[in-house]
């Protein structure tokens, strides 16, 4: 048995990634109000019991020797659609509340993570794993198994003309970001579901959902297809879509009130990548060391070239940042406006990709081979993704979204696959509140197991993830596109407000200013919405301090003016 977790935490690995560190956070509002109403229904409960023996609250995970028919019989069935990240953490978290679960994937399945194809640069993008990340697979009992595959991102390396490298690492923060390729990290979470909860979880690559059909005995009914182009349909108790920002899922909840709002991108770039090599072994020229009250100090620290992530953008406006891998190299991205004509009509040799960065980022030319050149030579764009959320509700019936099917981000500040994990636990712990409840009321001396969900608690607890995610959703993404504005102006609104944070919260504190917008994304403290109402508690702050300081001004003027007219007339 494992005791329901409300407090937050997360992993913070060492330079090493030999040791573990688990980090208690202060949790946001909605946490805290909901470690103290499970509290209060363990008390109804315990209050209510026939037998002297005190009654807790607890998340079961189906004994080893159980069998799938076994559980099925007794279990709620859960449909899973999208195998992906986001699906199978939430395949973990539903396989420890004892469902059955059946994941099912468009995709082929990944190779193991362990693989030597992780070798390959072009085989996946990458992600950062943040602290919200890690808080939540730590919760999942995930976070070690995807930590093994990870490479650590100790801070930010830049380049001068001359190609000397300044390692800039933060002492800000209580967590070191985890990198990891995006494939391997749903190749190592898909290893952990097999080993750990492999008796409850059955997961199908190059599966579809073609439909998804309420039925009146409280069941939802999916319509699959397999790659062979032969369908099929399973009576599920639950769903849960997690198949990304073009959810299918998504679509049948269109008809049932749940909104989807997708924005215009208007500030589009597209983005290339290719691997940096022969970067093991070599150290930054320089290290600073920004603090925890923002200042930065120099530091005689080594700091390797594969513990950072690189970054840089031209005077003409195209960037890259470059992450890097388990594997000894790092995963560069160039990012470009589509109509860029040194890309976009870039010949398809080694030479023409080598002049290119010979003209724009020339000190990343010692880590580039020619076979990779060519290939990002020849290579066509990729899009990113555009900002939408869902709104007013993230279910209907027994029908719930996750993952960028509720809030989809560009990649710019991390929170994508972060954000993912952390509606898999609000979910769980929704689910578990819910059951709590209905049990407190129902429960009888007869009850073997009040932790078992029911399809009555399911409803309850998807109205409660619904209401509580549903704002988080749309703060993150309206937050997240705020720092996307194209032109001068967008750069300009930007800036400024980064400025302007970090100038009153050192002058004022926290207390009456807090750190910035992209600062408090990260912080465990807040939750998306709670960051968002935040900020604008400081705006208006920051609004009534200069106003006050532009009417002394102008007073002082006033009689300063008034003086010297005074003077001169006399």
């Amino acid at each position: 048995r494992r005791s329901l977790n409300t407090q937050p935490q997360y992993a913070s690995a060492s330079r090493t990634q030999a040791h573990t560190t688990t980090v208690c956070m202060h949790a946001p509002r909605r946490v805290r109000r909901a470690a103290h109403e499970l509290r209060d229904v363990r008390l109804v409960q315990s209050s209510t019991a026939t037998t002297t023996s005190t009654t807790n609250i607890t998340v079961t995970e189906p004994p080893e020797s159980n069998t799938r028919d076994e559980r099925s019989r007794t279990r709620l069935v859960a449909g899973v659609v999208g195998g992906g990240p986001g699906g199978l953490a939430v395949a973990c978290a539903l396989a420890k509340r004892g469902y059955d679960v059946r994941v099912y994937e468009a995709l082929s399945q990944p190779p193991p993570p362990d693989s030597k194809e992780w070798g390959n640069p072009e085989r996946s993008y990458q992600l950062g794993i943040g602290a919200r990340g890690q808080n939540a697979l730590t919760e999942l009992g995930a976070w070690d198994a995807v930590l093994a595959n990870c490479q650590p991102a100790l801070g930010r390396l830049s380049f001068d003309d001359e190609g000397n490298s300044v390692a800039t690492l933060r002492r800000d923060k209580l967590y070191t970001t985890q990198v990891l390729q995006r494939d391997r990290l749903q190749s190592a979470l898909l290893s952990h579901v097999r080993d750990v909860h492999g008796s409850c979880v059955n997961v199908k690559f190059g599966v579809e959902c073609t439909g998804v059909e309420a039925r009146s005995d409280k069941r939802t009914a999916i319509t699959l297809r397999d790659a062979e182009g032969i369908e099929s349909t399973i009576l599920c108790d639950l769903v849960i879509g997690a198949d990304g920002a073009a959810s299918a899922v998504r679509s049948y909840l269109a008809e049932n009130g749940v909104k989807s709002r997708r924005y215009v991108d208007d500030n589009k770039l597209v983005y290339k990548t290719l691997a940096l090599r022969n970067i093991t072994g070599r150290f930054a020229t320089t290290t600073k060391v920004t603090m925890p009250d923002g200042s930065t100090e120099p530091s005689d620290e080594k700091v390797r070239f594969d513990e950072t992530n690189w970054g840089g953008r031209s005077k003409s406006g195209i960037t890259f940042d470059a992450l890097p891998t388990s594997d000894g190299h790092m995963i560069c991205v160039v990012l470009f406006k589509p109509d860029d004509e040194r890309l976009a009509k870039m010949e398809p040799t080694a030479e023409a990709a080598r002049n290119f960065f010979k003209d724009l980022f020339p000190f990343l030319l010692p880590y580039m081979e020619d076979a990779d050149l060519e290939r990002f030579a020849q290579k066509s764009p990729k899009n990113l993704p555009s900002f939408s959320y869902t709104y007013p509700k993230l279910h209907h019936g027994n029908v719930a979204l996750l993952g960028d099917a509720i809030h989809a981000v560009k990649p710019y500040f991390g929170q994508g696959v972060n954000s993912a994990f952390e509606d898999v636990v609000i979910l769980s712990k929704a689910l578990a509140m819910a059951t709590a409840r209905v049990n407190a009321r129902t429960s009888t001396e007869a009850m073997d197991d009040v932790t078992v969900d029911t399809p009555d608690s399911v409803l309850e607890g998807l109205d409660e993830y619904s209401r509580e995610r549903a704002k988080d959703a749309e703060s993150l993404v309206k937050v997240s596109r705020s720092f996307d504005r194209p032109g001068k102006l967008g750069t300009f609104l930007f800036v400024f407000p980064l400025i302007l944070d970090t100038i009153c919260n050192k002058l004022f504190g926290p207390a009456l200013c807090e750190k910035s917008s992209i600062a408090i994304l990260s912080d465990m403290k807040y939750s998306y919405s709670e960051g968002a109402a935040r900020k604008r508690r400081d705006r208006f702050v920051q609004g009534a301090i200069f106003a006050a300081i532009l009417s002394f001004v102008l007073f002082v003027a006033r009689g300063v003016f008034s003086f010297v007219r005074a003077a001169i007339g006399s």
